[in-house]
């Protein structure tokens, strides 16, 4: 499945790659062109392969250290997390402040941008804990149906803080976008009213 998305991928921003071209030479006027290299496409081909294969390592984990029995009993699930889902968790941790390391050419950004995305996520995981025990109060006052969809979220915590997250990421990064933009048109685009010489004159002396 990864290699397949990663070729997808790869397909469509190969094709597109014109048109975002004519965009931001016909449109932004910004003297940027835009290639692809093998050193990137090797990069980012490694990371679509590799990244989903750790993200299934707790799910795997959690299947090996499944006893078919308790699922018979009832039997609590442990809430205490192995050696080896911790072990993975800062593992991931630290491959990903690794590779914001090699993009920005700097510890100090990579720092401050790997430990704002872990504050961020932990944020939003109180948030959807929050929400998820005012919907478990809520769903006690309601009919049949609601009480159900509510439930069916409320018990199944993880996965709905697993999505609850990713959306509130992906929605924050669609949102920051427009000002990302506007702040590399200002940096490499000079503003209309700034005085720019149009002329230059040389006095060459005899």
């Amino acid at each position: 499945v990864s290699i397949t998305a990663g070729a997808l991928s790869f397909l469509l921003v190969y094709l597109g790659l014109p048109l975002f071209q004519s965009l931001i030479t016909d449109k932004f006027n910004l003297p940027l062109t835009l290639i692809i290299n093998f050193r990137v496409s090797l990069v980012v081909a490694l990371i679509a392969v590799i990244g989903p294969v750790i993200m299934i390592i707790p799910q795997l984990v959690e299947i090996t250290e499944l006893r078919p029995l308790s699922l018979l009993q009832n039997i609590p699930a442990q809430k205490i997390k192995s050696w080896v889902y911790i072990t993975w968790l800062v593992s991931s941790i630290i491959i990903f402040w690794g590779l914001t390391i090699w993009q920005s050419h700097s510890i100090k950004i990579a720092s401050i941008f790997t430990g704002s995305l872990i504050a961020l996520v932990v944020l939003f995981r109180l948030i959807n804990n929050l929400i998820l025990f005012f919907l478990e109060k809520l769903s006690r006052n309601l009919n049949l149906e609601f009480k159900h969809a509510l439930r069916g979220l409320t018990r199944k915590a993880a996965s709905t803080s697993l999505v609850f997250t990713t959306m509130s990421l992906a929605t924050m990064v669609l949102s920051l976008l427009p000002h990302i933009k506007n702040s590399i048109i200002n940096e490499i685009k000079p503003a209309q009213e700034s005085q720019i010489p149009s002329l230059f004159l040389f006095d060459i002396q005899p």
